[in-house]
């Protein structure tokens, strides 16, 4: 049984954690913040540089809204969250 109390603490330790870093991160910035930040968008070429030719996808607009959406702050639509 000593195995499984430990086994049990580290599970709560490890959730409790979670739910920690979670409610940090909802509560920090705005909806867009939060959004460039989790897919580590500084600029409309980072993260993923878009390939060129037949069947693939340019990403450069989308980044760049999302990044205009991030600068407006509080005054963008949606920004408030849920």
């Amino acid at each position: 049984m000593p195995c499984l109390d430990s086994l049990f603490l580290f599970y709560r330790n490890t959730e409790a954690d979670f739910l920690a870093d979670m409610q940090a991160s909802l509560t920090a910035g705005t909806t867009w913040d939060r959004i460039c930040n989790f897919i580590e968008l500084q600029n409309s070429q980072s993260k993923t540089i878009a390939r060129t030719g037949p069947g693939t996808t340019d990403l450069s607009r989308f980044k760049e809204v999302l990044l205009r959406l991030k600068r407006e702050g509080e005054t963008a639509p949606g920004a408030a969250g849920y």
